[in-house]
């Protein structure tokens, strides 16, 4: 059986045999300690890195209330005891080294996760009342949040809720929506009952039904006229644009950019990655947040050999100075700044390729697929001052006319008969050519 005993941070399992719990504790991490020692302030202490002060030992001062401190303190922070002017240690929600000495109403201040000042242990602890600001015992709240008001439900049990949820706003605003939406669909009926339907409501529903053909239409889709379900087929997320024109080389330039824009997530993941692996600085950033099984992994010895095994989220504390994570986090800086140097030179590389080919790939789609530029004429040394259209249609006609004489086969006037009858068509005999 494991027996536990938590004292403020400090957890302690004493094992009858080293399979209670996965790895065996020969396959431990974490160093050998001297609890008796490190307890009663031989080894261990806190230091203000704002001030540059060596180790203050068990007490800091009134100067150093409300600054972080940093401890090398490997299991507990009983061993450091905050002045009397702001009695209470606030561990840090972020970084497991550092702490703040408060006063107990600011707790939730310095860690909203530690709303309540425990003073038999002289540290901020969680509250079982989510939202509380300050709570006078451990399930009792004397003051919520900004925003938040304390409700007691018929248990007695306590908690705070949002304000404008306990005032219930917005049951208020949702209600009068739905109320709002029924006076007008009511309004409605009522007026079509009494005066009609609207005098253009089939030329606009007629709209609404061309309106909403177009839109289909315009979907990039892939016609298969051979297809005898439907000769609009949707494309999946594999499809090669560069094989076939489906609106134009537009759609491939984009396939293109989003490939693109994956290389360069996957070039940053990797860079940032060995980055970070690489400093060390995970040690440096380890929090209250860490997984159990990696702080059992971690887990401390004692000196004296007695069968137990020292799990604490200040493990990664031990033996680490000011100067030593200041050195880490430095290191992890330099690196970052010749990550980045190496992610600007790649990227900017990679961008230069990926323009030039785009150029590439723009040439090579015209040069196998039919565009709008391939039906197009440039004519120039037309005079400045010609700019009517019809002067212009009629001489360009003339001069087509002149090249190509004789009448041609034009075809169909698709005309448009309504939503019943659709679209007619009527032939048109032969004519010159005509431009528009």
């Amino acid at each position: 059986m494991v027996r536990v005993v938590v004292v403020s941070t400090l957890v302690l399992l004493v094992l009858p045999g080293v399979h209670a719990l996965p790895p065996p504790v020969s396959n431990l991490k974490g160093p050998k300690v001297d609890l008796a020692a490190e307890h009663a302030n031989k080894q261990c202490g806190a230091k203000d890195p704002h001030r540059g002060e060596e180790w203050l030992g068990a007490e800091p001062q009134d100067q150093h209330c409300h600054q972080s401190l940093l401890t090398n303190c490997s299991v507990t922070y009983a061993p450091m005891a905050c002045p009397e002017s702001c009695p209470m240690i606030v561990p840090n929600h972020a970084f497991a080294c550092l702490f703040t000495c408060a006063k107990p109403e600011y707790c939730s201040e310095y860690n909203p996760d530690r709303p309540f000042a425990d003073r038999s242990l002289g540290t901020c602890m969680p509250c079982e009342v989510e939202g509380c600001k300050h709570c006078s015992e451990v399930d009792k709240c004397e003051e919520c949040h900004d925003s938040f008001v304390p409700v007691s439900d018929e248990d007695g049990n306590q908690r705070c809720v949002f304000y404008m949820d306990k005032m219930g706003i917005f049951d208020k605003i949702s209600t009068g929506v739905i109320i709002l939406l029924v006076i007008v669909v009511v309004l409605g009926m009522i007026w079509g009952c009494c005066c009609g339907g609207h005098p253009d409501a089939e030329v606009n529903a007629y709209a609404i039904v061309r309106a909403r053909r177009h839109r289909h239409l315009c979907k990039t889709l892939r016609w298969e006229l051979s297809n005898k379900r439907s000769a609009l087929q949707w494309m999946s997320l594999a499809f090669n644009f560069h094989r076939q024109n489906i609106c134009g080389v537009g759609l491939s330039l984009f396939y293109n950019s989003v490939v693109f824009t994956m290389c360069v997530a996957f070039v940053i993941w990797m860079v940032t990655s060995m980055v970070y692996a690489g400093s060390g600085v995970q040690t440096a950033l380890s929090s209250f947040d860490s997984d159990p099984l990696d702080l059992y992994t971690n887990g401390l010895l004692p000196q004296n050999g007695a069968p137990a095994v020292v799990i604490s989220r200040l493990y990664v504390c031990h033996g680490k100075s000011h100067e030593n994570l200041h050195n880490t986090l430095n290191e992890f800086a330099t690196m970052n700044f010749f990550g980045l140097g190496v992610l600007w030179v790649v990227l900017f590389g990679m961008l230069l390729f990926f323009t030039k080919r785009q150029k590439v790939n723009t040439a090579i789609f015209n040069s196998k697929n039919a565009t709008m530029a391939d039906y197009a004429l440039r004519i120039t040394g037309l005079p400045k001052d010609f700019t009517e259209e019809a002067d212009l249609k009629a001489w360009l006609e003339g001069e087509f006319r002149k090249a190509c004489p004789g009448k041609f086969p034009r075809p169909p006037l698709i005309e448009d008969m309504g939503k019943t009858q659709g679209d007619v068509k009527k032939d048109r005999e032969d004519t010159p050519i005509e431009v528009y």
